[in-house]
């Protein structure tokens, strides 16, 4: 009776239906779903498409590891502003291609894919991004730990970069201790804002997930498997499984910037993110990172 409870409960283990998708597959998808939308009809689907871009900055690990979505990212981001373009809206086209010429790190977009009305506004954009100087970031850190800014893995002294907002998120680099997430205002030629990343010591006792950090924070594990240990005649089965995405909410830094405000969460933050933490360690909520900024002149 045993062994055909157990080759039951791995018939049905075996015919379940498949895992959902990782919150970063989603989100990839999606992109590359609003993407091919806006190009069909730029006029009335930007709004979709910012939302997708504002949706993948959530996952700055998975995204610095993958270039295929960097370049869907930037093509995204030219996309988005060739619809303000369209839609007589010249200053967002232009907020949005300085984001995307500060996400893309020094690497040139092709911008003459989008025709040469847009590629005229990268070069000019450009240019006066190159005129304002630049400035460094560098990121203090207590522990070993890894920088991405801009969904771009950074070192702790980063290189120069343009003026403007950027998104920092400087993790554990055992993937043990919670991240920190920072918007970055950089103002002045020739600065050096640093931040600095002092994580709490993790708690003595609890496993260790080892799963990327922005996965661990967007999701929560879920019971599952009574009913399949029922059906297999007392055949336990404990399992959990399962994602659930966390909304966040971003303020935009003023009217022109609009149109990356999804992309570089500037004044006002996250709201909430569910933490598998909460439920892998009993509950307990993760003490934030202790951080400060602060600039200087080279």
């Amino acid at each position: 009776m045993m062994t055909a409870s157990i080759l039951l409960l791995s018939l049905i283990l075996t015919t379940s239906a498949p895992q959902p998708e990782s919150p970063y597959a989603i989100a990839v998808n999606n992109l590359t779903k609003a993407d091919a939308a806006l190009s069909v009809d730029p006029e009335r689907k930007s709004d979709e498409l910012l939302t997708a871009l504002t949706n993948l900055t959530l996952f700055p690990a998975s995204v610095a590891s993958d270039p295929e979505t960097q370049a869907l990212q930037s093509l995204a981001q030219l996309n988005l502003a060739r619809s303000y373009l369209l839609a007589d809206r010249p200053e967002l086209a232009s907020a949005v291609i300085d984001e995307a010429i500060r996400t893309a790190h020094g690497q040139e977009l092709a911008a003459a894919v989008m025709g040469p009305t847009l590629e005229d506004l990268y070069h000019e954009r450009l240019a006066a991004l190159e005129l304002a100087g630049r400035a460094r970031l560098r990121v203090r850190c207590s522990i070993p730990c890894r920088v991405y800014v801009d969904e771009r893995e950074t070192p702790l002294l980063s290189g120069p970069l343009y003026l403007g907002p950027y998104r920092v998120w400087v993790t554990d680099a055992s993937g043990v201790r919670p991240p920190l997430r920072e918007p970055v205002m950089l103002r002045s030629a020739g600065e050096v804002v640093e931040i600095h990343y002092q994580p709490p010591a993790p708690r003595p006792y609890g496993g260790v997930d080892r799963s990327p950090p922005e996965q661990r924070e967007m999701r929560r594990m879920l019971p599952r498997g009574a009913e399949i240990a029922m059906v297999a005649l007392g055949v336990g089965l404990a399992g959990v499984g399962g994602w659930l995405l966390s909304g966040r909410d971003f303020d935009i830094e003023g009217a022109a910037v609009i149109g990356a405000g999804g992309l570089s969460f500037t004044i006002g933050g996250v709201l909430l993110i569910v933490d598998e933490n909460r439920v892998a360690r009993g509950g307990a909520s993760p003490a934030r990172s202790r951080s400060g900024l602060r600039s200087r002149t080279q």
